[in-house]
């Protein structure tokens, strides 16, 4: 989640730029990612503040969302929402779809960001590690903070106040203050708990080319294959199984695995017939198949697993030494932050209003460029830079 975050931070420091910079989003060139192309049909009414323009009365309602029974502000619900826009926007344009295509999802993205940014927030102070003065002086410099002119119109383009601005502002370093507070180091077995590279031999007992279904305990995956190709294939992974063993005790583990896996590994292969991952993968928790991962972290470098079933089939693995670790040292507290503020998040609990039925992401976000657009001209940026 930390990437995905750190992205939209990423959109609104180029958005809270625009008065600096003198460009709008609404005015894309040849090279640029895609705009909320609808905001150019819309008249922008410059007589209102931008979230009456672009949201019309639910811009007036209160506590549309509570997060351990704190109120979001209506405006800073805006203002995720607008950056879930702008996001998958971008991520979803080259696929040839809209924003009006997946507004409902926006809406339930946007709350998952305003939920996971007030606890970030919260944790911050009630660990005893908000912005430092010297922090604060780096940011004030960074973001022209003692530029009044700047600053207002960095309010009036997203229509908040200076203390919710000042706080988006906030949001990396407290994230980054956070990491260093709760994991200062990484030790050794925490980073082998983390970060591993692993071979495998795949044998496909399910049928991987039919569609998914659902089995009658709730669990999702495919059909299996017949029952004589099964039992043929599950001699064949115990027959490998026994082979390696046999290797591991003669001391050629590795040149035996890696010969058989590139006989019979079912694990995708080129145009030519060659493993499409002969060297296997170097990965962190999260990212592979959960009884995959569960088997790997288990071993320990130059040790192989027994037979491990997942959605596919059957598994061997191989678990190698880890490249370049300090490389995942230095991600590891990220991916214990957010893990840790995904629980905090689940245990304060998020309530949203039944107004959220009201508001239309991809009208709201056309709206409101158009709205920028339209300040941007009035107020000249578009001559500066």
């Amino acid at each position: 989640m930390k990437k995905r975050l750190i992205a939209l931070l990423l959109c609104a420091a180029m958005s809270l730029s625009l008065a600096a910079c003198g460009k709008t989003s609404a005015e894309p060139s040849a090279s640029d990612e895609p705009s909320a192309s609808p905001s150019q049909e819309i008249v922008a009414d410059l007589s209102q503040d931008i979230l009456t323009f672009a949201a019309g009365d639910f811009a007036k309602q209160t506590d549309v969302m509570t997060i351990g029974g704190k109120s979001i502000s209506t405006p800073m619900f805006l203002y995720w929402v607008a950056l879930s826009c702008n996001f998958f926007e971008m991520q979803y344009y080259y696929y040839g779809l809209t924003l009006a295509d997946y507004a409902d999802y926006i809406l339930q993205d946007a709350c998952s960001v305003a939920a996971y940014y007030t606890i970030l927030g919260e944790k911050a102070n009630e660990l005893g590690c908000p912005l430092t003065d010297e922090q604060w002086a780096s940011l004030r410099e960074e973001m022209e903070l003692d530029d009044q002119t700047v600053q207002q119109q960095r309010m009036d383009l997203f229509g908040l106040n200076e203390e919710e601005l000042l706080y988006v502002y906030s949001l990396d370093q407290l994230y980054q203050n956070l990491m260093s507070t709760l994991y200062p180091t990484v030790s050794d077995e925490e980073l082998n708990n983390y970060a591993y590279q692993a071979k495998h031999i795949l044998i496909k007992i399910y049928d991987t080319d039919a569609d998914p279904i659902t089995r009658e305990d709730g669990t999702h995956g495919y059909p299996l294959l017949d029952e004589a190709t099964v039992a043929e294939k599950t001699a064949l992974a115990n027959d490998i199984l026994s082979q390696l063993r046999q290797a591991q005790k003669d001391g050629n583990l590795e040149e035996v695995f890696d010969r058989l896996m590139n006989e019979y590994s079912e694990d995708g292969r080129t145009e030519d017939g060659a493993l499409a991952a002969p060297d296997g993968y170097t990965t962190t928790r999260g990212q592979m198949v959960a009884e995959f991962e569960q088997a790997a972290l288990a071993l320990e470098p130059g040790e192989i697993s027994e037979l491990v079933e997942t959605v596919y089939g059957y598994h061997i693995i191989l678990r190698g030494e880890l490249e370049n670790p300090e490389e995942y040292r230095e991600s590891y507290p990220s991916y214990m932050l957010d893990k840790d503020m995904n629980a905090w998040v689940t245990q304060a609990g998020v309530e949203t209003s039944d107004a959220l039925k009201d508001l239309n992401a991809a009208d709201f976000y056309a709206r409101l460029v158009a709205w920028q657009k339209a300040y941007a001209d009035a107020n000249g940026l578009n001559d500066e830079g």
